[in-house]
């Protein structure tokens, strides 16, 4: 790590003559919109706002000229206050010490690679916030009908409401197609790992027969389904799952072969 700067007391200084010529220039322009409101309900008392030409007693005459030179007064403060200011600033600017560049260090194996921090059924605390471009199961309801789970791209996050700006992550063959957002609370919102481990461990795997949501093959929709074949025990980089009501002509539930990022623990409202 690197020590603190210290701030040499010139740099303070400098700081602190900034603040006071923006402090100067707020109240120069407040003056500037007091006078500039004065100014145009002096024209309308007197009945000269918007007209060309109109004929003025001496009194107000004088008093629009009084008005009207205060207004340009105010304008050569403000101009002057503000030249004051960015000068000032451009002086902090090239005064203030940058910090030294790195050395360029050697390459570290993984580096440059997505730190797997969760998987399978370890997952993130209620805190995690998931990264901008990256992938989530999210529940929304399409064209009015039923809620469905669907693999969506993660385009931002409010905090203040702990909900997220998401867009269908599914690819068409029509490019030109764009997809609709939707913002949807953390509570519909499930995190896809980011990547896979190199080994699955035992607690990052589900067991044979656990009840997991998982992507239908084909899709980008999210459906319960229960765990036929885990990887590690087929020695194969794929989960063999049975999705809910999926049985074929014959009446028997077809195993699926899913990736191990999109097999998922089921969400309390799915």
């Amino acid at each position: 790590g690197r020590g603190a700067m210290a701030t040499p007391p010139a740099l303070d200084l400098q700081r602190s003559q900034v603040y006071v010529d923006v402090l100067k220039a707020g109240k120069v322009f407040e003056e500037l919109n007091i006078s500039a409101n004065a100014y145009r309900a002096l024209l309308e008392y007197i009945g000269a706002d918007g007209k060309s030409e109109v004929q003025l007693s001496e009194s107000d005459a004088s008093r629009l000229l009084s008005a009207y030179q205060h207004q340009d007064y105010v304008l050569d403060q403000a101009e002057s206050v503000l030249g004051n200011a960015i000068e000032r600033l451009d002086q902090l600017i090239v005064a203030t010490p940058t910090l030294p560049e790195e050395s360029p260090k050697k390459k570290q194996r993984g580096q440059g690679r997505h730190t797997i921090t969760f998987f399978g059924p370890d997952r993130p605390s209620e805190s995690y916030v998931i990264p901008e471009g990256h992938l989530a199961a999210v529940r929304v309801c399409k064209d009015r009908k039923d809620a469905v789970w669907m693999l969506a791209t993660v385009l931002r996050h409010f905090p203040e409401t702990n909900k997220y700006y998401v867009e269908d992550a599914e690819i068409e063959e029509q490019a030109a197609v764009k997809h609709a957002g939707h913002i949807v609370h953390a509570d519909n919102v499930l995190a896809i790992p980011m990547g896979e481990p190199d080994v699955l461990s035992k607690g990052w795997e589900f067991p044979r027969e656990a009840a997991v949501f998982a992507m239908y093959p084909g899709t980008s929709c999210f459906y319960r389904a229960v765990v036929a074949e885990p990887p590690r025990r087929r020695k194969a980089s794929e989960y063999v799952v049975r999705f809910e009501d999926d049985e074929d002509e014959t009446g028997d539930t077809p195993a699926r072969g899913v990736n191990p990022r999109f097999v998922l623990p089921i969400p309390n409202n799915a």
